[in-house]
């Protein structure tokens, strides 16, 4: 199973990569939208790991792009937002 994790921040894109590498996954990385975006494109992944917060735009925008796309990736938000009303908008 190939999974992309898009997270700017890279020691937690480090190690969410190294648990998955060692459960057998095939991880790629990317540190901002649109390089998620372009890699999201490139190859079928079937999970998208997708920090909500990236330096070049929102992860919720880059999770509608792909999902309107058409690809069938499922999508695990990650944020470090607390408030219900942000977590449930995500």
């Amino acid at each position: 199973m190939r999974v992309l994790i898009v997270e700017d921040e890279a020691e937690l894109a480090a190690v969410i990569a190294r648990v998955l590498d060692r459960s057998g996954f095939a991880v790629d990385m990317a540190a901002t939208a649109s390089d998620g975006l372009r890699l999201q494109a490139a190859r079928d992944y079937e999970v998208l790991v997708l920090d909500r917060t990236l330096p070049d735009g929102s992860g919720d925008d880059l999770c509608r792009r792909v999902v309107g796309s058409g690809a069938s990736t499922n999508v695990l938000m990650l944020t470090a937002r607390d408030a219900v009303a942000e977590r449930v908008a995500g």
